[in-house]
């Protein structure tokens, strides 16, 4: 099968342009036998008419810069022919068509009749799309995809690839096909994982500006009123879930506090190294799921820093993540904690390019309290509340809280 992903300008071949064209063969085990990416240039006025949203991801993504470089329509529907004409294809009506894959590969077809006219009768009419399966799999198990924001066409491909490899391996075992989609799931649904983390390595550098600017002193000075002092003996915090670690792990070391710091997103982990070595800081890239798993190998800890992180925990997953993050504070040690004000969980697929693909886990302060109390007996709760901030007509409700562990 030849898996395809073109992106473009906007979503309607009839007036917007491609942008570049990535393809990869696989044969019948689904083992890749060779690829091909191009970009494709288009003139100044072709992109003044890209949409907004295709305008952020590919400047994101570095394609934009790249498209003066590329080559013509022409030049690469011949490499295109070339590189597809080197298989054996299966005939249909006593003539080898070429079998299209991928996700959406109508959209993707669409755009090759446009375009590619010379390669379009030799596609199979007969399209293999993932997203069928996906949902046929969601109905049936806890199967979620490792979908992403701002990814390039061979990106997408490979994601496309790998999705239905997950898909048929699971069916290869069908009495195991409910357990192997939730653990799969489990991995997926925390922030450190799949969508989510593969939105913020795409925007670090714009995370980096935003978080800086925020000043979080008043809550700052509420968690290490609670440690002791550390002119009195060494104290060690955790930040779990960091991001860059450029405003609450810095001040913290500036404060005399020793502090490691976790993140799943490795582009976060650099920034967060570049912020907290000089100081004395140590960072490391993990996800909540795998700080669980050797939890037993990070203990001591006094006081454990979870501001806005652990609201992308998937949320069949947090008692077990608590239970870690609990297991390594010393007996007395605190954990700070916060969500967005709400209940339950989403995952924003659909929203803009700035909140989507990220799974968020919402809580009230009452609902906070009692799945505190339900999953972690071993901790006293110091305060479960909401507290609003921003700017007028802009606000957002955070929903915070503070355990003790008590044995």
């Amino acid at each position: 099968m030849a898996w395809i992903n073109i992106e473009t300008t906007d979503l309607d071949p009839a007036n917007s342009f491609p942008l570049e064209i990535a393809v990869i063969v696989t044969d019948e085990n689904l083992e890749p036998i060779g690829e091909l990416t191009r970009v494709i240039y288009q003139p100044a006025e072709n992109l003044a008419r890209i949409s907004d949203f295709a305008r952020e991801m590919h400047t994101e993504n570095g394609l934009l810069n790249e498209v003066s470089g590329g080559k013509s329509t022409s030049e690469v529907e011949h490499d295109l022919l070339a590189f597809l004409d080197s298989y054996h294809w299966s005939k249909s009506g006593g003539i080898p068509r070429i079998k299209v894959a991928g996700t959406n590969p109508s959209f993707d077809v669409a755009w090759i009749q446009k375009f590619f006219p010379k390669l379009y009768p030799k596609l199979d009419h007969h399209l293999f799309d993932v997203i069928p399966l996906r949902e046929a799999f969601q109905l049936i198990t806890r199967y979620k995809a490792d979908r992403s924001f701002g990814r390039r066409a061979i990106d997408e491909v490979r994601l496309s690839i790998a999705e239905w490899q997950t898909m048929r391996n699971l069916l290869g075992s069908p009495q195991n096909v409910r357990e192997a989609a939730w653990l799969r799931a489990r991995e997926q649904n925390t922030y450190q994982d799949g969508q989510t983390r593969n939105y913020y390595d795409a925007t670090v550098d714009r995370y980096d500006r935003k978080t800086k600017a925020l000043d979080l002193t008043g809550i700052q000075n509420e968690f290490l009123a609670l440690l002791p002092d550390p002119k009195t003996r060494p104290v060690r915090i955790l930040s779990a879930g960091c991001g860059p670690a450029n405003r609450d792990e810095v001040r913290f070391l500036k404060a005399g506090f020793q502090v490691d710091a976790y993140d799943a997103s490795g582009q976060m982990i650099a920034k967060a190294k570049e912020n907290m070595e000089p100081l004395g800081g140590k960072a490391w890239q993990s996800s909540f799921i795998e700080f669980r798993k050797h939890a037993s190998d990070r203990q001591g800890y006094d006081g454990i820093w979870a501001m806005s992180s652990l609201l992308h925990a998937h949320l069949e997953d947090l008692p077990q993540i608590l239970e870690a993050h609990v297991a390594a504070l010393n007996v007395g040690g605190v954990m700070l904690m916060s969500f967005l004000h709400g209940e339950g969980e989403s995952f924003s697929e659909n929203a803009s390019p700035h909140s989507r693909n990220r799974i968020w886990t919402k809580f009230t302060a009452k609902s906070l309290q009692d799945f505190l109390k339900a999953h972690l007996p071993n901790v006293d709760i110091v305060f479960s509340r909401e507290r609003v901030t921003g700017a007028q007509g802009f606000e957002i409700i955070w929903t915070e809280a503070v355990i003790r562990r008590v044995k």
